[in-house]
């Protein structure tokens, strides 16, 4: 299995996932598309020894700008991948464990102004509570 690609791995994952049923079947569709869409085109013709930390990095550094949400996503389910090629003796060690966290992007902290302080609470005063008038 050292000399198959990260695509017939991901294969194999995908339906020892399938059989085992252990997440939400939301959360297996999440996965399989990150894997279909981010983590196979840009690595699915790797070779499993080809897939190493740095190269792992690289893939999730370039990621990340673009769009910090499917870099996680990727990593996450990259290391869930060589999680199974580990566990069945194909490689000794997982490169997603040795790769950078990807750091969740910074948002901008902003204040209301007086005039929409005003309007919201106008709005807010002026729809019927779900939660009753106690």
């Amino acid at each position: 299995m050292v000399s198959s690609s990260l695509l017939l791995l991901a294969e194999f994952w995908l339906a020892e996932v399938h059989i085992s049923v252990k997440q939400a079947p939301q959360t297996l569709d999440a996965y399989e598309q990150n894997l279909r869409t981010v983590v196979l085109p840009a690595l699915g013709k790797l070779r499993l020894r080809e897939v190493t930390g740095g190269r792992v990095d690289r893939f999730l550094e370039a990621l990340a700008p673009v769009h910090s949400a499917h870099a996680r996503r990727a990593r996450g389910v990259l290391g869930l991948l060589m999680k199974v090629a580990v566990r069945h003796d194909a490689i000794d060690r997982n490169p997603v464990r040795d790769s950078a966290p990807i750091p969740l992007p910074r948002k901008e902290v902003r204040a209301l102004d007086q005039t929409q302080l005003e309007t919201n609470h106008t709005h807010r005063a002026s729809r019927p509570s779900v939660w009753g008038t106690g």
